[in-house]
């Protein structure tokens, strides 16, 4: 997974690893998982993580001493799905869509062991999105809001 916060929080539990980001275009045609979007998640992570096992060719001895984990992670409003944000003015678009509702994230998580798949599982979470919190404009507060904790970060 390319996710910085993946990424910190496998850190915060001391793992040491490798991030090898899946060639895997997550081109799975959604609308045969309506019954059943869970699956959609956990199918999207099983590919992620076939894809990264292809990717980095192990040999016989080392198959069984790699794990490899994959997560994806997107939200729903209104039976709408979202993905990642394409850019700025998507995840502004997807901002304002949010704001005043309760949306669902999925995250689906896949480990595999050498080329065997040991665990799959999946969450949902709903949260409730507030609009402009101070009564600035989204995108002008996320700009701003960001700005103020790096320097505090610093």
């Amino acid at each position: 997974s390319g996710s910085p916060q993946r990424e910190q929080l496998l850190q915060s539990i001391g793992l040491n690893f490798d991030i090898i980001i899946s060639d895997f275009a997550e081109d799975l045609d959604r609308t045969l998982y309506k019954e059943n979007l869970s699956q959609y998640f956990i199918d999207t992570t099983e590919d992620k993580c076939c894809h990264v096992y292809q990717q980095i060719k192990l040999n016989e001895n080392e198959k069984n001493n790699f794990i490899i984990m994959g997560a994806d992670t997107m939200c729903s409003l209104n039976n709408v799905v979202y993905g990642k944000p394409c850019d700025k003015e998507d995840a502004f678009r997807m901002l304002k869509t949010f704001s005043n509702n309760t949306y669902q994230v999925f995250t689906g998580v896949c480990i595999l062991q050498g080329d065997m798949i040991i665990k799959t599982f999946f969450e949902t979470l709903l949260f409730k999105h507030v609009n402009n919190v101070f009564d600035f404009p989204i995108y002008h507060f996320c700009t701003q809001f960001r700005a103020l904790l790096n320097n505090e970060i610093k």
